[in-house]
This record gives structure tokens, sequence and C-alpha cells, in this order.
């Protein structure tokens, strides 16, 4: 029981961060009672197979950029929810953080952290990508 907690709480942060824009955290004066229940929509995460080359689109830019935001907040909250947990909690947290990393990227558009990890590691350093990722806000920080 207590691990369905954990992912339902997992993939609930997920669905709410997605949801969220940047321009959407401005805090509101009154806020409408949380539901009961909340309704989770898992996505298919594709199979990712890496292209022979590295060009990218501006939507592949794009996507990737809402991907790494999305996954920065993962990150910062799944760190401040291992800090309150136990030794059992946190393995069980951990083993949820990977599918919950997966299913970031795949509502961002991308084939899961396979892609996410491709995009890093080739699309980025690429010199025929400056233009599109710059065009899309994103910078590779070396």
């Amino acid at each position: 029981m207590k691990k369905l907690t954990v992912i339902f709480f997992a993939v609930s942060l997920v669905s709410l961060m997605l949801a969220c824009r940047q321009e959407d955290l401005t805090p509101q004066m009154q806020r409408a009672a949380a539901p009961a229940k909340a309704k989770v929509t898992m996505v298919e995460v594709p199979s990712f197979t890496a292209p022979a080359s590295p060009v990218i689109d501006s939507l592949k830019a794009a996507n990737y950029k809402k991907a790494s935001l999305a996954l920065l907040a993962l990150g910062e909250q799944w760190s401040e929810t291992l800090e309150k947990s136990s030794d059992e909690e946190r393995i069980q947290i951990l083993e949820v953080y990977e599918k919950a990393r997966d299913q970031v990227c795949a509502k961002s558009g991308l084939a899961g952290m396979a892609e996410f990890t491709w995009l890093t590691d080739v699309a980025l350093p690429a010199e025929e990508n400056k233009a599109v990722l710059a065009a899309a806000g994103v910078s590779a920080v070396e």
C-alpha cells in the first residue's frame, strides 16, 4: 500500500509540473479546494533509436527545452521529498523517479530519457544545431 501511495504521489507530481507553466506560478489569493482524487494520465514512452545525423529541428529544440525545465523542477521536488523520507521510502521513491523522468520527457514530446540523453550528449554540442537551439532559448553549458 505504501508503494502504491508513493507511485501515486510521484505521478501526480509529474502531472502537476507539466500542467503548470512558468507564467502560471504566481500565487493566487483564493484557491479552489483540491479534488479528492487527482486523475493521473500516463503516456506511452516511445522507444528511441538515435538518428544517423545529429541535426534537429525547431520543434525538437523546443521539446528539449520543455523537458529540461520540467526535469529540473522534478529533481528539486524529489530532493525535498527524499530529505524527509526514511531509508526504505527512499528506495521506493528512487525507483519511481526513473519512471517519472521518462514520463516528463514523453509528455514534453521526446522519446523518454533515452532521447533526452541523446540530445544532451550529441545534438547540443553539434555545430549544425547552434542556431536552432539559440532560437529555442537553449544554450549548451560547457
